[in-house]
């Protein structure tokens, strides 16, 4: 085992962030698991102890963000002076929803500790909503972000190609990328999605959780199953941000 590893994985366990991450992957693995167990109709004390687990989970999870909601304020006083206005205006909306959401999270957690007494269920239905603005609004920045890159490469490649044809003229037999060459239009493409994972990442990651407060709040019927598993899909990738800051998106 490389000395580099085992310094990552004391860094990740030594974060906040990198154990609510490692929390979070295994408390939707759970909840894989256990539907997984219940379709295969396993012993129905393992699948109690498995949704136990699942629940544990969740509420240690709830536990390691207090405070966080502070640290997303403060990001978003400094965000709102983006010079790009979409991305200023989604960004903080974005950050300022998720500290409202992790607000509201506090409290789910102090009313299932018994520290305090709360509608449950009015509580989650309100977290799921904020969750929800969250998400649309990274999904905005994510889709925004992608396709300027995109646009840019086109327009950097059909510069290219213009100034290595005489008169500037695009040849016949070469149409414009945009339009006729679909081939080296995916091509671009590909390369674009390759060149900038951080983006890619996020936007897979927001698009997998958009899923969960969709069921939550009953706009979607989600088994569990799939809900574990898009959950489990975005908790990886959140790890691996973690892991490796390059493939974590700015701000």
């Amino acid at each position: 085992m490389s000395e580099e590893f085992v310094n990552k994985v004391i860094k990740l366990s030594s974060q906040t962030s990198g154990r609510d991450k490692f929390y979070r992957t295994f408390q939707y693995g759970s909840k894989f698991l256990w539907w997984c167990l219940e379709q295969g109709s396993a012993d129905e004390d393992l699948i109690q102890k498995v949704k136990a687990l699942e629940r544990a989970l969740s509420t240690s999870r709830k536990l390691l963000r207090i405070g966080k909601s502070i640290d997303l304020l403060t990001a978003a006083l400094k965000t709102i002076h983006l010079k790009d206005t979409f991305l200023q205006v989604t960004i903080t909306l974005s950050k300022l929803n998720q500290a409202l959401y992790l607000l509201i999270d506090h409290a789910l957690w102090a009313h299932r500790v018994g520290l305090v007494k709360a509608n449950n269920e009015r509580l989650t239905n309100l977290s799921a909503r904020f969750w929800l603005a969250t998400l649309i609004l990274n999904l905005s920045r994510d889709l925004y972000e992608l396709t300027n890159v995109i646009n840019d490469a086109v327009d950097v490649h059909t510069k290219h190609q213009r100034s290595s044809t005489p008169n500037g003229d695009v040849p016949q037999t070469e149409s414009n990328v945009r339009v006729n060459n679909n081939v080296a239009q995916l091509d671009l493409m590909v390369f674009c999605l390759q060149s900038n994972k951080p983006i890619v990442l996020d936007l897979v990651k927001n698009a997998a959780d958009l899923f969960l407060p969709l069921s939550s709040l009953g706009y979607l019927a989600i088994p569990a199953g799939i809900q574990g598993l898009c959950g489990l899909t975005s908790s990886i990738i959140g790890l691996a941000t973690v892991w490796d800051a390059k493939l974590k998106l700015q701000p």
